[in-house]
């Protein structure tokens, strides 16, 4: 009998292991658009490169996901977000880049993520962070660089939309340490965003220099990294 109880207590412990902190990575990006394409591009593999960065540099365990070129439709990204499984201890990055609007109706500050197949609905953004800050996450970061100005239907932004060592411990700090939740959009409501083929858009850039820069600080903070990250950007 004291075997087949060992046997047991063993086999629960098989099958329920205790579960890793994980960085939940969602990136969208309208990839094929005609007139910021190539930028968006740039930013996807910004983005990526950075995910896996801190998960190396954190210790996190990467779960990461692309949505671009022709899966970008309203329903795989709706349905990523809404799929998205999240434990209490992860750190969620939700990233969106491409055209960004509003209409009269919108209320938030936040801007409609312009998908073609949505039309002037868009994907709002605050529906975004609404749904994935419910899955209770302990750190939410989303960004969405995108134009956020008002328009009857959505527009093509304009194309031109910029020797320490850093840590682990300072990246731990940010992505690990940190428990709250952090939002941000590449333009305030009624102004436009931009992007460059060779750099990607203007506030992702600035945003992803001052993250590799904070990092080489010991008092690495997400309130100093918001300040400089949402400084106007001259073009």
């Amino acid at each position: 009998m004291k075997r087949l109880f060992l046997h047991i207590a063993l086999l629960a412990a098989i099958v329920s292991p205790v579960t890793a902190a994980s960085l939940r990575v969602l990136i969208v990006a309208d990839t094929n658009d005609r007139s910021i394409g190539k930028s968006v591009v740039t930013d996807v593999n910004n983005m990526e490169a950075f995910a896996r960065l801190v998960a190396a540099r954190t210790g996190l365990m990467l779960d990461m996901k692309t949505i671009k070129g022709a899966e970008l439709k309203s329903r795989n990204i709706t349905g990523a977000v809404n799929n998205l499984t999240v434990e209490t201890n992860d750190t969620v990055i939700f990233y969106y880049s491409g055209h960004g609007f509003r209409t009269q109706t919108v209320k938030t500050r936040w801007p409609l993520l312009y998908i073609p197949d949505a039309g002037q609905n868009g994907v709002d953004f605050q529906w975004i962070i609404d749904t994935l800050n419910a899955k209770n996450p302990r750190m939410l970061l989303a960004i969405s660089d995108s134009c956020n100005n008002l328009i009857d239907m959505p527009q093509a932004s304009i194309n031109s939309r910029a020797m320490l060592e850093d840590s682990d411990e300072a990246w731990r700090k940010l992505f690990v340490g940190f428990s709250g939740r952090i939002y941000a959009s590449g333009s305030v409501a009624g102004q436009m965003s931009f992007g460059q083929d060779a750099v990607g858009g203007a506030f992702t850039s600035r945003f992803l220099s001052i993250v590799r820069s904070e990092v080489k600080k010991p008092d690495a903070n997400w309130d100093h990294i918001m300040q400089l990250a949402t400084r106007q950007i001259y073009i």
